[in-house]
């Protein structure tokens, strides 16, 4: 018995768990089960009064008058959204253009300021460059010295050398300036060497600048593309709106000549329906109510049930955090 009962029980509540489902998609459906039945309700009244059916047709017309009230109150509620997104996309827009005028000039005094490093790095590789061949000019010198000191220390050394060699033996011992040339050169030699030690450290210094200067600038060309791409998805994002706004003006439209046919004569009626029902199938660029990104071509009827399955389906980018931010 015991197990008989948990089986009747877990039947309950697996038929609970079902009606509940069902019930859930039937509530998230209304929307577009609203925009259907009215659809559907407007064609078969027209169809009756063509066939002289003039109960019928007031019949239909009068039970659709909740039904458009609704979905004339929901497209109301978005187009209001839309209206408050588009002022939030124009304001957002002009906030961005400011701000990439903002980093566009601060990329070019960075550019400037490299262009300036540049050319001093160019003069200080210049400078550098001679200075080099002033320190290889001194070396040649000082080696030529070198031998000169070689060639008078051998003369001094070796009697018989300084005679075979007496020409030049006898000017080098006899010259008394050797040492005062050796330390003129020496001089120089050290002069130049530490200029170019210093400079090498100047080089070393804006070559590091050079580097910071090229992150900066590659951060603030970043910073452009970010804001130059943000922009270009905003004017996206403000050309969904727009659509949106004339869209909806269009559904509202045309629920509101549902609306109005019950105040007229059951006899302009028929006429009124046939001016009505054919603006359904007229196309016309419009969003895709989930997708801020894509637009379409498509009848004013695709549109509203398009819109439709947006508010069940809780994804009309007109209600998206992000929307025109």
């Amino acid at each position: 018995m015991r197990t008989l009962a948990r089986i009747v029980a877990s039947l309950l509540l697996c038929a609970s768990l079902s009606w509940a489902g069902l019930a859930g998609a039937a509530r998230a459906a209304e929307q577009q089960a609203l925009t259907r039945t009215a659809l559907e309700s407007l064609a078969e009244s027209a169809d009756a009064l063509r066939r002289g059916n003039t109960a019928r047709a007031t019949e239909l017309l009068g039970q659709m008058t909740g039904t458009v009230n609704a979905l004339v109150a929901t497209a109301g509620t978005y187009a209001e959204t839309a209206r408050a997104a588009s002022h939030r996309c124009e304001a957002r827009s002009l906030a961005l253009i400011g701000e990439i005028e903002g980093a566009f000039q601060r990329q070019q005094a960075v550019e400037a300021e490299q262009q300036r490093l540049a050319a001093e790095l160019s003069v200080q590789n210049e400078q550098a460059g001679r200075d080099a061949e002033q320190i290889r000019a001194l070396e040649n010198q000082m080696h030529a010295l070198a031998q000169e000191v070689s060639f008078r220390n051998q003369c001094n050394a070796d009697l018989g050398f300084y005679f075979r060699h007496i020409d030049r033996c006898f000017g080098a011992v006899a010259e008394t300036m050797f040492t005062t040339r050796d330390q003129q050169l020496r001089n120089a030699y050290d002069d130049v060497n530490r200029m170019r030690m210093q400079r090498t450290m100047q080089l070393r210094q804006l070559e590091a600048q050079e580097r910071d200067l090229d992150d900066r600038i590659a951060g603030t060309r970043r910073e452009v593309a970010a804001l130059q791409s943000r922009r270009a998805a905003l004017s996206q994002q403000d050309e969904a709106v727009r659509l949106a706004i004339t869209s909806l003006s269009d559904v509202t439209v045309f629920w509101d000549g549902a609306r109005s046919l019950l105040s007229h004569r059951v006899g302009d009626r028929l006429d009124l329906l046939n001016d009505l029902l054919p603006t359904l199938d007229r196309t016309k660029k419009r969003p895709v109510f989930d997708r801020a990104d894509r637009n379409e071509i498509k009848s004013l009827r695709d549109t509203l049930l398009d819109f439709a399955r947006s508010v069940d389906d809780r994804n009309n980018f007109l209600l998206a955090p992000a929307i025109c931010q």
